[in-house]
């Protein structure tokens, strides 16, 4: 996790229903949530990662687990093997000197181990990348994350299954009558208007 900036902003496909994660903590509790859910995960890259300009880095992953922990409240344990989950890793990176002149700290050191390895591997890796792609040796932290994968594929890997969405239908004649509720309520309003 020092590999990140202590206000790293992090994206991610997963859980697209929330706003980007903003600050290690909050990046680590995901992190835990996936070792929960996957404790023999393992995430390796599939091709080379790609250097860009001004520190963004590039790459392809594939993870694979079993899913013996809850994944959130609605996907719980299904012991199946998640084999073929994969995406893509996009970190814009900056220079360690540049992050703390920005007011991100120094390196905080004796910080709790991190229990996410393969993720860990896979910013070090992309960071070292950009600093070779950057010319230079100086340590880079990664200061916003773009984790993508697709989340459908993924959860039916695990034994999920779409369900059609609930309608409530009411009683014969309750719809009905509720229009007719409606009607007359706005007749009303008309009516004491007009006096």
């Amino acid at each position: 996790m020092q590999l990140l900036d202590e206000k790293v902003i992090w994206h991610d496909s997963l859980f697209p229903q929330h706003n980007a994660l903003v600050g290690r903590e909050k990046v680590q509790a995901l992190l835990d949530l996936l070792r929960g859910a996957f404790p023999d995960l393992s995430l390796a890259f599939r091709r080379p990662l790609h250097p860009g300009q001004e520190g963004v880095v590039l790459g392809y992953w594939r993870a694979a687990g079993t899913h013996t922990g809850a994944l959130g409240p609605s996907l719980p344990p299904s012991g199946a093997e998640a084999s073929c989950w994969e995406g893509s890793l996009v970190i814009r990176t900056r220079s360690t000197a540049a992050a703390e002149a920005a007011g991100a700290g120094p390196e905080v050191a004796g910080a709790s181990e991190d229990r996410s390895e393969a993720v860990t591997a896979a910013t070090a890796a992309a960071t070292a990348a950009a600093a070779a792609a950057a010319g230079g040796s100086r340590p880079l932290r990664g200061v916003e994350v773009w984790w993508s994968c697709d989340p459908i594929f993924l959860f039916r890997q695990l034994g999920w299954k779409e369900q059609p969405p609930v309608t409530t239908e009411a009683p014969e004649g309750a719809a009905a009558a509720a229009v007719a509720d409606v009607a007359v309520k706005a007749s009303a309003r008309g009516r004491s208007r007009r006096r």
